[in-house]
């Protein structure tokens, strides 16, 4: 219906689970335009291990992306239209949206 959006947001991701630590090693992240009938592959940084993915509960088209392991934060107004990285002094690895 109108102000819906028929975009998916995929984020996978491979955790070492060996040592404890649950780091993510590898992350994958997919946008759906037509709800799933089709996905492409969407990349922030080259090598970007993307641990979690926020959503705004007053804004569904803004997104929130961590990389624990680099400290960055992206950030998407426009569901992966555009995004832009924030490098933090601290691993974001618990964030709360606002």
């Amino acid at each position: 219906g109108k102000g819906t959006s028929e975009r998916i947001i995929i984020l996978t991701c491979t955790q070492n689970i060996s040592d404890g630590s649950r780091r993510v090693v590898e992350s994958q992240l997919w946008r759906s335009d037509n709800y799933g009938t089709s996905f492409s592959e969407k990349t922030f940084d080259a090598g970007a291990k993307l641990s979690y993915f926020y959503t705004f509960a007053q804004n569904e088209k803004k997104l929130l992306f961590t990389d624990v392991s680099a400290n960055k934060v992206y950030v998407t107004k426009d569901e992966l239209d555009s995004w832009k990285v924030i490098t933090v002094p601290v691993e974001p690895d618990v964030i709360l949206p606002q």
